[in-house]
């Protein structure tokens, strides 16, 4: 484990913008270990490009480097230029190559949300993580009981969620395991034991249900996605087809009050094993997207995207 973490571009620019982000939880958690934050002197270059070019189409007058620059003295990041001849291995994006280089002449992890960098490497053993996976790190409790992301709305959203079964994962009898139950009953998602399928209850719909065998210890990717004037779509990672259903009103109303992940209001239909991560967001999960994650248990859905990130530089700059 490398005790630098330097910033791609877009970890630069979500944690400088986006106060929710993960990648500013993630170098929140960082600094909170004692570990040193890196910036390279030409991703930060490319930073302010991108930064400009937004904020230019976005008709905004002020100027988004100094932001980026007066976050990253704040949190003491250091800069570094990247030494030339470093050979970059075939596996690493060509885009990626800048990054990939700073890493290595500093010695430190990338922190990205690039799936296709993040991949690359892995597979070359290089050192990189993603902005759950460090919180994960520093602050695993934190996953197990809390869900990220942003919140549903009754029109739109989607729920991804990576957990394990308990011993119960064999029962037969007919009972019900929780891993996320909404406030009056909107949206309840769990796996059912005499059927030995994933059932989504949707007020107003009848259940999806997706038939899948599951066992203790094994485990289980599901998502559940809907979008008003589309469909309602439940995904689970080992079962080759989704339920799909059309959505054609939306859900009685939005989530409001205490979401439970892992458990339900009644006191019973507990999960009974560990919630690996849990994702909400108020977009749905897309074909593309889902089999991207389905690569690694790492991969999930990041509500703070590009377009959280327009949203947010739309606030801040003038």
């Amino acid at each position: 484990m490398k005790s630098r973490i330097l910033l791609d571009a877009n970890a630069i620019l979500n944690a400088a913008f986006v106060a929710p982000s993960w990648s500013r939880l993630a170098v929140n958690a960082a600094l909170n270990a004692q570990t040193s934050i890196c910036v390279g002197t030409g991703t930060l270059q490319e930073a302010h490009g991108i930064a400009a070019r937004m904020a230019q189409d976005l008709g905004k007058r002020s100027d988004p480097r100094p932001v980026l620059d007066a976050y990253l003295r704040g949190i003491g990041a250091m800069h570094f230029v990247a030494e030339t001849g470093t050979d970059i291995p075939p596996e690493v994006p060509r885009h990626d190559a800048l990054v990939y280089r700073e890493a290595q002449t500093c010695g430190a992890e990338i922190l990205t949300s690039d799936a296709e960098l993040w991949l690359a490497c892995k597979k070359i053993r290089s050192p990189a993580v993603l902005p759950l996976e460090l919180i994960r790190r520093y602050n695993g409790v934190a996953l197990a009981n809390t869900i990220f992301g942003v919140i549903p709305t009754r029109d739109s959203g989607s729920i991804f969620v990576r957990a394990y079964p308990g011993p119960w994962a064999s029962l037969r009898t007919p009972q019900r395991f929780t891993l996320v139950h909404f406030p009056a009953g909107v949206i309840w998602l769990y796996y059912e034991t005499a059927e030995r399928k994933w059932i989504a209850e949707l007020t107003g719909y009848k259940r999806l249900q997706v038939a899948t065998e599951i066992t203790d210890g094994m485990l289980q990717t599901v998502g559940l996605s809907w979008k008003f004037g589309e469909q309602i779509t439940l995904r689970v990672a080992d079962a080759e087809h989704p339920h799909v259903v059309e959505m054609r009103a939306p859900l009685p109303n939005d989530v409001e009050g205490r979401v439970q992940i892992g458990g339900h209001p009644s006191g019973q239909h507990y999960w009974n094993g560990p919630i690996y991560v849990c994702v909400n967001d108020d977009r749905p999960i897309g074909k593309d997207a889902w089999r991207e994650f389905k690569q690694d248990r790492e991969l999930t859905p990041n509500p703070f995207d590009n377009d959280r990130l327009w949203m947010f530089m739309a606030h801040v700059l003038r």
